[in-house]
């Protein structure tokens, strides 16, 4: 099973929507099918969707997620390496997010100009 499949298969079983599931991990929606339908979702992404979908690490992978990731959830831990990865990560997260929009902006005044 896919990383997705157990997604979508977990969120059904609670009765959560994609955007529910989206707006509990900081994400959109379509970023939330997209990983359901090609069970292509970021390390992080996943850590967080097994810690809100309240799914048990089966496999190793998912098991190696958790000791990488689970300091994130530990307030004592402060300021470690992992806790700066995690800050890393959401920063350039948020800027290419802001990439996105910037992009969409030129391609929206590029159709008025061909108008």
């Amino acid at each position: 099973m896919t990383r997705g499949e157990r997604i979508r298969k977990r969120r059904e079983e609670l009765g959560i929507s994609q955007s529910e599931l989206a707006r509990l991990l900081g994400k959109t929606r379509s970023l939330v099918s997209f990983a359901e339908k090609t069970g292509k979702v970021n390390d992080l992404t996943y850590y967080d969707a097994l810690r809100i979908l309240e799914l048990t690490p089966e496999t190793e992978d998912e098991q190696f997620l958790v000791k990488r990731f689970q300091h994130f959830d530990d307030p004592i831990a402060g300021y470690s390496t992992v806790n700066k990865e995690l800050e890393f990560l959401r920063r350039e997260n948020e800027t290419l997010r802001e990439l996105v929009n910037l992009q969409k902006s030129v391609i929206e005044m590029l159709r008025k100009a061909v108008r």
